[in-house]
């Protein structure tokens, strides 16, 4: 029960910093705000980072024929 409490956190919060990296490069591209590159890059491997692991929290507690 807590490794799926943990993968849905982790999804979540892989979401959250997905739309920051989209909104920074929506910003930066309007000229509102000034997001560096590295912001941009940082946001996005976290948000991948945390999808991946989440992934894997979520297949190993499957059995191996209930895998995607």
């Amino acid at each position: 029960m807590g490794r799926i409490v943990t993968s849905a956190s982790l999804e979540k919060m892989a979401r959250h910093l997905a739309l920051l990296a989209i909104l920074a490069v929506i910003f930066r591209s309007s000229g509102w705000a000034d997001a560096g590159q590295g912001t941009i890059w940082a946001l996005a491997a976290a948000a991948s980072a945390l999808h991946l692991a989440a992934g894997r929290l979520n297949s190993r507690g499957l059995p191996s024929g209930l895998r995607k």
